[in-house]
């Protein structure tokens, strides 16, 4: 994942989807090789037509971040 495409804000972290993770969800984990990774998948949703779906923005399934250094 290219630098600076997950932003740590005083409440969490940021992902690309705009999506907020607080540092106590449960989907956020440690990373081991000192990266982050953002594990997502793009929600579809039935539209007005069954042949047209229409796209919402991609949903985290998880986040792995490294340790804070001090």
């Amino acid at each position: 994942m290219a630098d600076g495409a997950v932003r740590e804000t005083s409440k969490g972290f940021k992902v690309p989807s705009g999506e907020l993770l607080r540092y106590a969800d449960g989907r956020v984990r440690q990373s081991h090789d000192m990266r982050f990774h953002w594990c997502h998948a793009q929600k579809v949703t039935a539209g007005r037509h069954r042949e047209f779906p229409s796209r919402n923005p991609d949903i985290t399934i998880c986040l792995y971040v490294p340790p804070k250094s001090f």
